[in-house]
């Protein structure tokens, strides 16, 4: 599907790299923001640092998934993430 949409491309941190490398891991890894608390705040802290700062955070949440989780992913980020940041 990212390469039918062209976004492989942008996702690649080398343009060198094989299509085939940017899978669900190096997506996990490299691109989303994803994880336990601990880990979530440590990726948006190192990309708070290598940015210089930014703020605003914009979180994305699709609304066909379960909406339980969806909406304790949002407490988790409010309640324990955002206090842990700059």
């Amino acid at each position: 599907m990212l390469t039918l949409a062209g976004m492989k491309d942008l996702m690649k941190q080398d343009p060198d790299m094989p299509d085939e490398a940017v899978d669900a891991e190096y997506i996990i890894d490299n691109i989303a923001v994803v994880g336990s608390i601990d880990t979530v705040t440590q990726k948006l802290q190192e990309l708070y640092d290598d940015t210089g700062g930014f703020g605003t955070l914009l979180m994305n949440a699709h609304d066909w998934d379960d909406k339980d989780k969806m909406r304790r992913s949002m407490e988790l980020m409010a309640t324990e993430v955002i206090p842990q940041l700059p």
